[in-house]
């Protein structure tokens, strides 16, 4: 086997890190997009702990960026009224309410102003939060 080339396979770890962030965090995607093999990349991870560094770094920021991102979609569908991703939100964020993901439905009874007025409130939280 020949001598592998440090100034090469820094070149290659710097195209998967740049691969790993267009792919959005999705690993296999990005070492096949940087022309890596999988063994590769595992090597590499097991081998050099300031590369390893390097892709939980990115994991980390592509994981908050997507986060980021659902949360600005579902904030939309409030605004929209979509009543899937109102009762998503509300089992999330709203327990201390009555909602819950525990099969049942609140026992809150309220007119439909109270109703419209906690929603507001709950979407106000929720785009002050995110």
């Amino acid at each position: 086997m020949g001598m592998v080339n440090p100034e090469v396979t820094k070149a290659r770890k710097d195209a998967f890190i740049q691969a790993l962030y267009e792919c959005k965090g999705f690993v296999t995607f990005a070492y096949k997009a940087a022309g890596i093999p999988a063994r590769t990349y595992y090597d590499w991870l097991k081998d050099d702990p300031e590369f390893k560094a390097r892709v939980q770094e990115h994991l980390y920021t592509a994981t908050e960026e997507s986060i980021d991102i659902a949360r600005s979609a579902l904030s939309e569908l409030i605004d929209k009224q979509n009543l899937s991703a109102i009762i998503y939100f509300l089992k999330c964020k709203a327990k201390h309410y009555g909602f819950g993901d525990d099969g049942t439905q609140p026992q809150i009874v309220m007119s439909k102003d109270d109703f419209n007025s906690l929603l507001n409130k709950l979407a106000d939280e929720a785009r002050a939060e995110y």
